[in-house]
């Protein structure tokens, strides 16, 4: 009787609520240690869930309350790995989250936000309705989610699921679509204030996630649009391309630069088509680059002519020692 009554009182023991509790939450937290997240979150979850269950009892509390924050670091790691081994796909954090019920997790709902934005994106890009994207990119909820995103150290892409020319799916290996935003790598003339982190929306094709085939590039900040159409190698820009940007609060008397030609790894390359274009006005020029530096024709008064109209205007290169290509690869774009 005395052996039966010592057996049934250590299963009570182990059985207790705070004993499986406590177990759950070192278990949790031995995994959390070596980046098995998903177990983590499982073994967190479990915690918490028998401590819910016995909120009469303060120790049993204490456990819960050890275990929320532990849990939402788990799932925001977790969700950070996902987007990581899948070449950016922000898809993928949201199934893994969905999977392990962690969608009402606060501190993973920038994973949520992240797809929604992009989505918006996307289906605005796909449209070419690119002043909403700016309005969209000075939105101050979107400079929220995309400092959040990369505070974690997340690159995030949406891919889409059909291809736009061979229907193929976007598995992440075949060729697709996909919507992006990247740090700028390059501080650029119009993008320097200093006042917040510059960020890029690509919308194009890609191959595994790096960009490659057609694709448009946006940035905006304090006033300033900037978009490049072209076509990307490798992760960069090289071929064909046309960039324009212009200041949104001058739209009664808006210039728009314009630039045509050729990009070598986001710098252009041999002779481009440079203009402004004000209303009806047209101002042309066709200066010469060799990798990004200007080609001067001659120096006049102190300043170094780049090209002229044959009009009597003429290109003055400001900076001569500057790079000139695509924003976020060029130090003027």
């Amino acid at each position: 009787m005395l052996l039966v009554a010592a057996a049934y009182l250590v299963l009570s023991m182990v059985l207790s609520p705070a004993s499986s509790a406590r177990r759950a939450l070192e278990l949790g937290e031995r995994f959390l240690n070596e980046g098995d997240y998903r177990q983590a979150v499982l073994q967190f979850q479990d915690a918490i869930e028998i401590a819910q269950r016995r909120v009469d009892q303060p120790e049993v509390a204490a456990i819960a309350d050890q275990a929320q924050p532990l849990l939402e670091q788990a799932a925001q790691a977790g969700a950070v790995r996902q987007v990581q081994q899948n070449g950016g796909n922000v898809q993928a954090a949201v199934i893994w989250l969905d999977a392990l019920a962690c969608d009402q997790l606060p501190g993973v709902q920038v994973f949520y936000d992240a797809q929604t934005l992009l989505e918006e994106l996307r289906d605005l890009c796909a449209a070419e309705d690119y002043d909403a994207v700016f309005v969209r990119l000075a939105d101050e909820s979107y400079k929220q989610t995309v400092a959040e995103l990369m505070g974690l150290n997340c690159e995030v892409k949406l891919f889409d699921p059909e291809d736009m020319a061979t229907g193929e799916t976007a598995d992440g290996q075949a060729p697709g679509l996909m919507t992006a935003i990247y740090r700028m790598e390059v501080a650029t003339e119009n993008f320097t204030d200093g006042t917040e982190e510059n960020y890029m929306v690509y919308y194009g094709q890609h191959q595994a996630g790096v960009r490659q085939g057609e694709g448009v590039w946006l940035a905006y900040q304090a006033g300033n649009n900037y978009l490049a159409r072209g076509t990307w190698d490798q992760d960069r820009p090289n071929g064909s391309f046309e960039s324009r940007s212009w200041q949104t609060e001058l739209n009664e008397t808006v210039t728009y630069r314009v630039i045509i030609g050729t990009v070598a790894d986001g710098l252009w390359d041999g002779r481009v088509t440079w203009r402004f274009e004000r209303g009806d006005e047209t101002d042309e020029y066709t200066p010469s680059f060799d990798a990004g530096r200007w080609q001067i024709l001659r120096e006049e008064n102190g300043l170094a002519i780049a090209a002229d109209n044959g009009g009597g205007n003429v290109l003055v290169a400001t900076d001569p020692e500057a790079l000139n290509g695509i924003a976020g690869y060029a130090e003027a774009a």
